[in-house]
């Protein structure tokens, strides 16, 4: 076994339990420790945090490898020690899933965005995130996992993979290509010595790389907002208070840009599109194969420790540690929990 395969072999399993375990506990925090006026966010944050439960488990099982040269991108299983290996059919369906899971988790995470900028619009848009409004935007997002998954499936299993690149696995990952389950996306035809650009091959590829842009691309826009937006109040507070209060959701709203850019899109962007611009860079393919596995962790518990009531909730239940909270005076209790439902 590979020094790659052993390392992932012990932390994959890891970062599952986990998830599996940080996110039992974000759910029953949410559930009996949300602020009353955290409103439908609530219901966004349990949606999420189940999601990726889900998520966690199909990794687990599946335990997927990505790697990337300068033409082709390919995403493949190891048949060998998987505990569904005699059941191939169930693998490759429960491979796929997690594909369509992850491609949800995308636009939950882009849905949280546009919440939280209505949140600090104080405009009254939030009314588009209640009562049957907000089961319209989970339906959206698994309907859009659902069409990610599709043409994950669709697309990658009509390619045949090179022979180069069958060395490379072998090499790189210590897996033996006749004994995975594997979706190629071939950017690059090779012909004699050269490559051509594929416009078939290319258009089937960027529609599934599309498809996993829009969240992000809505991230990035309805993110920047929020940020100018809360940067402002902490800059024109009107009182100490408010600019203390302002600088702690300052603080929420970059936590949660950074923590999904590092786990999931810088990684997403690196594997889809780096054969598109002949970027050869396989030893990203290592790490980021990890990184997947390791944000559902982290992006909950930043929620946890951020969030007054779930984080003192969690140290009473641990001993009763007291916990200072960072905006001080109750009676504005409401408040705060009101702008922090908008922006974790």
């Amino acid at each position: 076994m590979g020094k790659f395969s052993l390392i992932k072999l012990i932390t994959q399993p890891i970062a599952a339990v986990l998830s599996v375990l940080v996110n039992s506990v974000l759910i029953l925090l949410v559930i009996t420790n949300s602020p009353r006026k955290m409103g439908s966010y609530k219901y966004l944050l349990i949606y999420f945090s189940a999601l990726t439960i889900v998520y966690a488990a199909l990794d687990f099982v599946a335990a997927p490898y990505m790697f990337n040269d300068e033409s082709t991108g390919v995403v493949l299983v190891d048949l060998r020690n998987n505990l569904l290996k005699d059941h191939p059919d169930i693998l490759m369906f429960n491979f796929v899933s997690g594909v369509a899971c992850f491609g949800s988790s995308l636009y939950a995470i882009a849905i949280n965005f546009i919440y939280r900028y209505f949140a600090v619009q104080r405009e009254g848009r939030l009314r588009y995130f209640s009562g049957f409004r907000l089961v319209f935007w989970i339906l959206l997002s698994i309907l859009c996992g659902i069409m990610t998954g599709f043409m994950f499936y669709a697309i990658g299993s009509r390619q045949e993979i090179s022979q180069g690149l069958r060395e490379n696995l072998e090499t790189m990952y210590d897996l033996d290509i006749n004994q995975t389950i594997y979706y190629v996306f071939l950017y690059w035809q090779p012909n004699d010595g050269s490559q051509y650009f594929t416009a078939r091959d290319i258009m089937a590829n960027m529609g599934i790389t599309i498809l996993m842009m829009i969240p992000i691309l809505l991230i990035v826009f309805f993110g920047t907002k929020t940020y100018r937006k809360v940067k402002n109040l902490t800059t024109h507070g009107k009182s100490e208070y408010s600019k203390r209060l302002q600088m702690q959701l300052y603080k929420a709203l970059v936590a949660q840009i950074i923590i999904p850019s590092v786990f999931l899109f810088l990684p997403t962007l690196l594997i889809a599109a780096g054969p598109l611009f002949k970027l050869n860079i396989p030893w990203a393919s290592l790490p980021l194969s990890i990184l997947f596995s390791i944000f559902s962790v982290m992006d909950s518990i930043r929620i946890i420790f951020l969030v007054d009531e779930y984080r003192n909730a969690l140290f009473e239940f641990f001993g009763g540690f007291c916990c200072v909270n960072e905006v001080v005076p109750a009676s504005a209790r409401d408040t705060s929990s009101d702008q922090l439902g908008g922006i974790l």
